[in-house]
């Protein structure tokens, strides 16, 4: 789930927008490198970003005596700063989930046929990709007719070649669905993709 929410402090004049979006934990060097990139066309260089959980930053931008009131108590961000906030955080978004949807197979518990398991496991693991079990192949289709950062499944994600993986690659291959369903059983959890 993605979330912003936004902070003004008068004094210092600094906008905080707290970012909340769950590709932070496994790729919040792509928000670096992107906002990096960023200072250098449109954020004042004395932005910053500040790591506040794992999945959750502040992105701090000084706009002291550039903010422009447009009603009582509305202040407006001058056009070239609120465009690169929004080009960094979907830039983010847009990267990361093409980075965490190629670095893993999805093999899903129902709807799907066990020969497509077979092939899909064995070119997980020769391409070295972890693996993320979904409980329903339906869910994962209709998931594509929606907006990406909607995405979300009941799932568990195992690291290429740790012992879960291992198993499971031994269950896929022999046509065990009993013995994947057994490993995966207590790991699956609903979990939003951002």
């Amino acid at each position: 789930m993605i979330e912003t929410k936004t902070y003004y402090d008068n004094e210092s004049g600094n906008l905080t927008i707290e970012y909340k979006n769950n590709l932070l934990i496994d790729y919040s060097n792509i928000l670096a490198k992107i906002f990096v990139e960023e200072k250098s066309v449109g954020l004042p260089s004395n932005s910053k970003i500040e790591h506040t959980a794992p999945n959750r930053i502040n992105l701090v931008v000084n706009v002291k005596g550039r903010l422009k009131e447009v009603s009582e108590g509305r202040l407006q961000l001058p056009t070239e700063i609120a465009d690169s906030v929004n080009r960094v955080f979907n830039k983010f978004a847009s990267e990361a989930l093409r980075e965490k949807s190629t670095s893993f197979e999805i093999i899903p518990l129902k709807n799907y046929d066990i020969e497509n398991i077979k092939k899909d496991i064995k070119a997980m693991v020769e391409n070295n990709r972890n693996l993320c079990v979904i409980s329903d192949y339906q869910d994962y289709l209709d998931s594509k007719s929606k907006p990406a950062e909607t995405a979300s499944f009941v799932q568990a994600e195992f690291k290429y070649l740790s012992d879960d993986y291992c198993n499971i690659v031994i269950a896929a291959n022999s046509g065990d669905m009993t013995e994947i369903n057994a490993i995966v059983k207590d790991k699956m959890k609903k979990t939003d993709w951002m």
